[in-house]
């Protein structure tokens, strides 16, 4: 965005609810929580009416005290600009609504009272009204703005999302194959993104392909049954590294890993994905921009890499149809140019 726009502040929201910022919110926020939620305090921590009208009153305050900015840019929706003096442009830009998430992954999902439930979504009804676009990932997710919400349609543009292009030119592939394939699995969350069927499908992997190596990295269980190079803490060049490394990349879980998968598709990877993983439904184009499996299931995975390792022309094919998928579709540079048009409206 920097590139194509002044940036004149970025107004950080969620420093209102953080403990080590000395403020009465944070514990007010807490107490909230646990009267509303009880056991699942922190998974409504920052989802809840208090915290979402600390962060809206935080960011009305920062609107009201500036006049030298064109456009209002949110991302997410966990608050909304209530308040706008100047009357300038409004826009959010989100990859998914409470209520979609809530169907998708109960661990996201909104666990307080009926009350409280009925007044966070008011206010996330009332933020999208706001708003003069609404920028999303995917018609998916487009169509649960229009259904759930009732935001007209006309006020909802996919835009999708990105990564940095900072390496536009062509890579080869060709060292990926070197020796045995090298499949890697990058999770924020393990269960949400299919740690459970990766771990199942390389043990049966590593039956019919011995010399298969599996490189996991970020969060994981403690004890896991086979052997995987692991690396818990990545920096961003180490996680390029990696993906450089790997022929095919696994995230066949139910939800997320969006920007991995892009990264990794930029990186020629082959990825095999859930089949219900909707963030990923405009991206991966089955046996032409990854691969698509039952979410979960070990069984398919196995079978999808082992056709891939036996059909090397194939492999290589679909890790270079995603490389131009990407590079034509989804850096954020081309994401910032779908927004563009809209801010000069």
């Amino acid at each position: 965005m920097s590139r194509s726009h002044n940036i004149v502040h970025n107004v950080d929201a969620g420093k209102v609810l953080r403990r080590r910022c000395l403020q009465f919110s944070p514990l007010r926020n807490f107490i909230h929580t646990l009267i509303h939620s009880g056991k699942f305090w922190k998974q409504s921590y920052s989802k809840n009416s208090y915290a979402f009208s600390s962060m809206t009153n935080y960011c009305n305050a920062f609107i009201r005290s500036r006049t030298d900015y064109d456009i209002i840019f949110q991302t997410q929706c966990k608050f909304s600009i209530t308040e706008n003096p100047y009357s300038r442009p409004y826009f959010i830009y989100t990859d998914l609504t409470q209520k979609m998430t809530d169907r998708l992954w109960d661990k996201w999902a909104l666990k307080s009272t009926p009350e409280e439930t009925a007044k966070w979504y008011r206010m996330e009804t009332e933020a999208f009204r706001r708003a003069d676009k609404i920028f999303t990932f995917n018609s998916l997710v487009k169509s649960s703005f229009v259904e759930d919400y009732h935001i007209p349609e006309d006020r909802i543009v996919v835009v999708g999302s990105g990564i940095n292009s900072e390496k536009l030119a062509d890579i080869s592939i060709e060292h990926k194959y070197d020796s045995e394939v090298i499949l890697f699995f990058l999770c924020t969350e393990f269960d949400r993104q299919g740690g459970a069927a990766v771990i199942e499908g390389y043990k049966s992997l590593k039956q019919q392909i011995p010399g298969i190596k599996l490189i996991i990295g970020g969060s994981r269980p403690e004890n896991i049954a086979v052997q995987v190079e692991y690396h818990k803490n990545l920096s961003r060049d180490g996680v390029e590294k990696l993906f450089q490394r790997a022929a095919i990349f696994l995230m066949p879980g139910s939800l997320g890993g969006l920007q991995s998968v892009l990264e990794a598709m930029s990186n020629k990877c082959v990825c095999i994905v859930g089949d219900s993983n909707v963030l990923l439904s405009e991206v991966i184009h089955d046996e032409q921009t990854g691969i698509i499996i039952q979410s979960n299931n070990s069984k398919q995975l196995a079978e999808k890499v082992i056709e891939l390792y036996r059909n090397a022309a194939l492999l290589k094919k679909i890790a270079n149809q995603a490389y131009h998928f990407v590079m034509k579709n989804n850096t954020w540079d081309h994401v910032v140019q779908r927004m563009t048009q809209y801010f000069k409206a």
